[in-house]
């Protein structure tokens, strides 16, 4: 359990310690809440893939290490074709739905270490490292 601790000290009229008062506050909630607010910073919110400021590390990271590796990587850009005439025809939340299929068609086709993200709108990007 994560906590914070206060240590005081508690002087006598002489201004010498006499004793100490510990408190300890029980911050599990606080840190609960972080990592929300971290996961939402970095993750769609329709489908919980990563978002393009995520995308953009990872690839990032993936170009540094394919470079290191000598090893090469795809990067994917996907659009749906059409996509606002089905919000247009159909509603938001029957788009919201194909939103969260298509992500997770994406997320069940790739490895383990390979990223699906989403940019925004309709538009994902996949990262493929070579394994």
């Amino acid at each position: 359990m994560p906590v914070w601790a206060a240590l005081n000290a508690v002087r006598d009229g002489s201004a010498r310690i006499t004793h100490y008062i510990a408190t300890w506050f029980d911050i599990s909630a606080r840190k609960a809440d972080e990592q929300r607010i971290s996961h939402l910073a970095q993750h769609d919110v329709r489908t919980d893939l990563p978002n393009r400021a995520l995308c953009v590390e990872r690839l990032r990271l993936a170009l540094q290490q394919a470079d290191r590796h000598k090893r090469r990587l795809a990067v994917l850009f996907i659009d749906l074709d059409r996509f606002k005439n089905i919000n247009d025809s159909l509603g938001h939340h029957i788009g919201d739905a194909v939103l969260r299929s298509v992500s997770s068609q994406l997320q069940r086709g790739v490895r383990s270490g390979d990223t699906v993200s989403r940019m925004g709108g309709d538009e994902f990007v996949v990262i493929l490292n070579q394994p």
